[in-house]
């Protein structure tokens, strides 16, 4: 059976198909009743398709005076729906290389803001003094792609993506040398009380009279003659201040205070500790002659200087904590017992101490992972873990040739390879320990 249904005319001949379409309706209705009877008398598949057959040989066919331009109205709809439907796939495809093109757009954006490598992005020193804090990044961000996102998302971002973007940009400086920070002269404390000492009241009673005079220090002797040159505070409502005895006040000079406050502040010192994003995580009051006879960096930056305020970056402090406790007096003959059980806080432990070049909490805490790859403890690691040694240690130190070497053993060398988020430099170092492997 053929249904024939009429949708779209051609204004031209609309007039002309009228009596054409009424006979055509009336000749496909005798033919289905016909169809229907054959079916019914016959109850057979191949008696069916034969009428079926005679149908389509009885099918209305345009006379003379029928436009043929319906027909091509037809087909020419036929033609760009079939054309519509075989280019979706390869606009699709357009579509999704556009959106990876202005994601990969965006990630270079946020790691050269990040680094702030000015005025030569891809150069090897710069002219500014770090990398820029990621609120600012997260500024620059919203401001050039009309967003309203967060530090927080900027540095995921730039952690996730960093190693595969260093991996196609090989040209881009792995350490930038960024310009020192001139430091701002400090005056100690002593040269400020020395150059503008403070007023100090003195109170004297006569009586129920009470005199108060603002300015240095003064002796009996002088009390009434300041008292007359200011003007006299007289209140009867509460108890005066006591003038000691001259023997007294002079024994008690100011100097011995501050020569002892000096000689404190000499033996112990405040750290603050700071974030990726200098934010203050707390403060740690530590032990200056430790921290200079385990760290080469203290020795060299503290040598004479007598600041009481140390700024550290770490990631926790927990991490200071836990290293302060190694470098505690006396010397520990081996690590906290907390930090045993936690993986992760020990490799932090370890890029810390690397970063204040202390050889002696890195040694130990080096052959704490050889017993345990001795005895095949297992220590629960994180990729993030391993990238952050990569980040905080440089080509040739000892922990990277030993994780390297694990990941190997362990059979992860291929799956950490293919995955786009390890770093770059543990890459280099898995492909080389598997060189020397096969050699």
């Amino acid at each position: 059976m053929t249904i024939v249904t009429i949708d779209m005319v051609s204004s031209n001949t609309q007039s002309g198909m009228t009596a054409n379409c009424k006979s055509a309706l009336s000749r496909a209705v005798r033919k289905l009743k016909a169809a229907e009877d054959t079916a019914l008398a016959h109850h057979s598949g191949s008696s069916h398709a034969a009428n079926v057959a005679d149908d389509t040989a009885d099918e209305h066919q345009p006379d003379d005076n029928e436009n043929e331009q319906d027909h091509e109205d037809v087909m020419a709809i036929s033609t760009q729906k079939d054309t519509h439907n075989r280019t979706r796939p390869a606009m699709v495809f357009t579509d999704k290389e556009a959106k990876q093109r202005h994601s990969d757009e965006q990630v270079s954006f946020i790691i050269l803001t990040r680094d702030n490598n000015k005025p030569d992005a891809y150069g090897a020193s710069s002219e500014t003094y770090g990398p820029l804090p990621w609120p600012g990044v997260a500024k620059a961000y919203n401001e050039k792609y009309g967003l309203r996102v967060g530090p927080a998302a900027m540095e995921k971002r730039a952690r996730q993506h960093r190693s595969s973007w260093i991996a196609k940009h090989p040209t881009y400086p792995i350490n930038i040398m960024y310009a020192e920070k001139p430091k701002a002269p400090q005056v100690r404390r002593s040269e400020v009380l020395a150059a503008k000492p403070q007023g100090y009241c003195v109170q004297s009673s006569t009586g129920k009279e009470q005199v108060r005079c603002t300015g240095g220090f003064v002796g009996a002797d002088q009390l009434q003659t300041q008292a007359e040159s200011f003007q006299a505070h007289v209140s009867n409502d509460r108890i005066g201040g006591w003038v000691p005895p001259d023997v007294i006040r002079n024994r008690a000079d100011l100097n011995k205070y501050l020569d002892q406050l000096r000689s404190a502040q000499i033996e112990r010192f405040v750290m603050e500790i700071l974030d990726a994003q200098d934010l203050s995580l707390g403060v740690i009051l530590a032990d200056r002659g430790d921290l200079l006879q385990s760290s080469s960096v203290f020795q060299r930056s503290m040598n004479g200087n007598s600041d009481v305020l140390v700024q550290l970056r770490c990631s926790s402090i927990a991490v200071v904590q836990s290293y302060l406790d190694c470098t505690s007096v006396g010397g520990l003959t081996e690590l906290p017992a907390h930090l045993l059980r936690d993986g992760s806080s020990l490799m932090r432990l370890y890029c810390f101490a690397t970063q204040l070049e202390d050889d002696w909490v890195r040694e130990r805490i080096l052959a704490l992972w050889r017993g345990f790859a001795e005895s095949n403890a297992e220590v629960n690691l994180g990729l993030q873990d391993l990238n952050l040694l990569f980040e905080s240690t440089r080509i040739g130190d000892p922990a990277r040739n030993f994780w390297a070497a694990t990941v190997h053993t362990a059979g992860l060398s291929v799956q950490l390879v293919e995955m786009f988020e390890c770093n770059a430099e543990l890459i280099a170092e898995i492909q080389d320990v598997v060189a020397r492997a096969s050699v």
